[in-house]
């Protein structure tokens, strides 16, 4: 998902630990670096959270302990039911039902929290605003592609 970013100083991301030691957050250059370091921290620390946001919001991201990924798109595909995944939910959100992303773009517009988080198999990408919102939930087959949920 390689779409180009703005510079690193104006979208770099606040990644906050549950134990923070010295600092009251790290930096993070971009989006997928924020991921990666939220993962390695709650794979370490199952019970902690992760606060991952700019200067404007930030969101909590808790290990993920919901039906996963694949759960899920079997549900929808049987049923075509989302549940537990709604509009508007924060990427943490999301995360935390579904498990960790493939694959993660790199921020899209002006918002460091303007990102799409794609799972596999299926090739399911999870579009977020400005703000860090699930807005949009679309299955990128190029055969025939679904959108599967989408704020009016």
């Amino acid at each position: 998902m390689g779409i180009s970013s703005p510079p690193i100083d104006a979208m770099a991301l606040r990644v906050t630990f549950t134990e923070q030691s010295a600092a009251p957050f790290q930096k993070a250059a971009n989006f997928y670096e924020a991921m990666g370091m939220a993962r390695g921290y709650l794979e370490q620390h199952p019970e902690g959270e992760v606060w991952i946001g700019s200067t404007v919001t930030s969101h909590r991201i808790r290990g993920p302990a919901g039906m996963g990924f694949e759960g899920w798109l079997a549900e929808y595909e049987k049923s075509g039911g989302t549940e537990p995944v709604q509009l508007g939910m924060t990427f943490g959100e999301v995360v935390s039902h579904l498990g960790w992303p493939d694959d993660c773009s790199e921020q899209m517009g002006r918002s460091p929290l303007s990102i799409i988080l794609r799972y596999q198999p299926g090739d399911v990408d999870f579009h977020f605003d400005q703000g860090g919102r699930l807005w949009l939930v679309h299955r990128d087959d190029l055969d025939a592609p679904v959108t599967i949920l989408r704020t009016a």
